[in-house]
């Protein structure tokens, strides 16, 4: 199996039939970590890490309308993807960061599993659930 596979939750082995009736927004976009109000409202936050020649390759796979001007990624995307990480990401509780070289397959299995448990946490944990952890 590739990471090709990987593309949809029904790829992987996980039951989100407990799911189906719990309201999920999942937001894109790295930037969105640097508005307090979105990041305190989301239970739930990822961030993938790459390094410089990986996002330089990225982005020249792309096609931009209108194009990227010469310099501008040395200019402004890898500053800016920098700048925010070190004041948005980086030494901040609430947010799990992944290495941009681990295998897409172990990203969706670590994401799901921590999403899972915060939906139980928020959706199906019991006061008999919540007894039983303190008796323990």
């Amino acid at each position: 199996m590739n990471d090709d596979d990987f593309c949809m939750i029904s790829c992987l082995d996980f039951d989100n039939s407990k799911y189906s009736h719990v309201p999920i927004l999942i937001l894109e976009g790295f930037t969105l970590f640097e508005c307090e109000p979105i990041f305190d409202r989301c239970n739930v936050r990822f961030f993938l890490t790459l390094v410089e020649e990986e996002c330089r390759a990225r982005r020249t796979e792309r096609t931009y309308d209108p194009p990227d001007i010469p310099g501008y990624f040395d200019a402004a995307i890898w500053p800016g993807y920098v700048n925010h990480y070190s004041n948005f990401i980086q030494n901040r509780t609430g947010v799990t960061v992944f290495d941009g070289k681990t295998p897409i397959k172990d990203v969706w299995t670590q994401s799901l599993e921590i999403i899972a448990c915060r939906l139980n946490e928020k959706y199906f944990f019991s006061e008999n659930d919540a007894k039983k952890s303190i008796i323990a």
